[in-house]
């Protein structure tokens, strides 16, 4: 639906800054600390939340498929992702990359060693690879 100009709604860019933000806390507001396995990074809790969460960010990037239970459907020409949400799902899967990034960076290279839990590094080692994977598909996808 289209509004004017001088209509104030909740636009498809704040809905996915404000859900990145807030599932990915953790990274965004990454503070350093002395993290153990029974006080990890990110939770196991918002670890699988994060995990399913970029998956959708994913699927939306990429244009295609949404689960739906144990029902997989492929996003066609009839129900079609917008333009710009695709556009938007990249830039923050980019974001994401960049805050990811700059995290594991600080955790690897202080003079005095951080320790973050096996868990944590492993999801965002994950997340990392998972991200940079669909970004490098597409583009080999949409070269000539």
């Amino acid at each position: 639906m289209k509004v004017g100009p001088d209509v104030d709604c909740f636009t498809t860019s704040e809905l996915l800054r404000a859900l990145v933000n807030s599932i990915y806390s953790e990274v965004f507001e990454f503070k350093a600390a002395d993290y153990s396995d029974q006080k990890p990074v990110v939770s196991s809790l918002r670890r699988n939340l994060q995990r399913e969460a970029l998956g959708e960010l994913l699927r939306l990037s990429l244009g295609g498929g949404r689960r739906s239970g144990l029902i997989v459907t492929r996003f066609g020409s009839s129900l079609g992702i917008p333009p710009d949400a695709r556009s938007l799902a990249n830039f923050h899967l980019k974001r994401l990359l960049n805050k990811v990034n700059n995290v594991l960076k600080e955790n690897g290279e202080q003079e005095q060693k951080m320790v973050m839990d096996d868990s944590s590094r492993a999801h965002l080692e994950d997340v990392q690879r998972r991200i940079e994977a669909v970004l490098d598909a597409e583009i080999v996808v949409s070269s000539p």
